[in-house]
């Protein structure tokens, strides 16, 4: 099972008051074992959460064993989404990922994308991580939902207890990011693959940051003494 410490980091929002005591207790981590398989999962949008035109435009998912960590299966899929919200996407996001409204034309609507990745990953054995997912992933995806009136299924209580889990209280564990973007609420992803040297392309693309964040996890996970 997790230990008390990891148990507490996975399952609460981050709490910068308490990170000495989780950095002076990960110390003490000699293996953790997870509960269920880890579903990682990123998206790509037209802006930021604080945007209410804000869209997601690209859903990707890795699927990784809950021992040794290794890719089990990917998913991802583009987001049909109206000439009218992508007039009004910022600039700045579509220089992130560099996601071209064309190759949205023939993509499949939300409804669609959303019911094939519940379909695709229909066992419940596993739980959703991803980085900073609390802050915009999942208020993104539930906020897609909504529009589309489709059942967000994931969560306590809900039909799939499937916990949703924020990596970066996680990676803190490690004590290596707590002076990286000191004072920012977390890090950035690629500002953490630097730190491992892990190779990133110029453009983000949610498979490949999906694979990005299970690799940082391996490496913190040895860190921590993950087998």
């Amino acid at each position: 099972m997790f230990s008390k410490t990891i148990t507490c980091v996975l399952s609460c929002p981050y709490d910068r008051t308490k990170t000495e005591e989780i950095r002076k207790d990960a110390k003490d981590v000699r293996r953790i074992q997870f509960p269920r398989h880890l579903l990682i999962i990123d998206t790509e949008t037209t802006g930021l959460l604080e945007n209410t035109n804000s869209r997601i435009i690209q859903l990707a998912a890795v699927l990784l064993d809950k021992n040794s960590l290794k890719e089990i299966d990917t998913w991802e899929s583009l987001v049909w989404t109206s000439a009218d919200s992508w007039k009004k996407a910022s600039k700045e996001a579509l220089k992130i990922h560099g996601i071209q409204y064309k190759e949205l034309q023939q993509a499949p609507d939300w409804n669609q994308v959303w019911e094939k990745f519940l379909s695709f990953f229909s066992m419940d054995q596993y739980d959703l991580y991803g980085q900073n997912i609390f802050g915009f992933d999942i208020p993104m995806i539930k906020r897609m939902c909504d529009l589309y009136n489709t059942h967000y299924p994931y969560g306590r209580n809900t039909e799939r207890s499937t916990r949703e889990i924020d990596l970066w209280p996680f990676f803190m564990c490690s004590g290596i990011f707590l002076d990286l973007e000191y004072g920012k609420r977390y890090a950035p992803l690629r500002s953490m693959a630097e730190h491992y040297n892990i190779q990133v392309g110029n453009k983000h693309n949610a498979l490949e940051d999906c694979r990005i964040t299970a690799e940082i996890l391996r490496r913190v996970g040895g860190t921590l003494g993950i087998r």
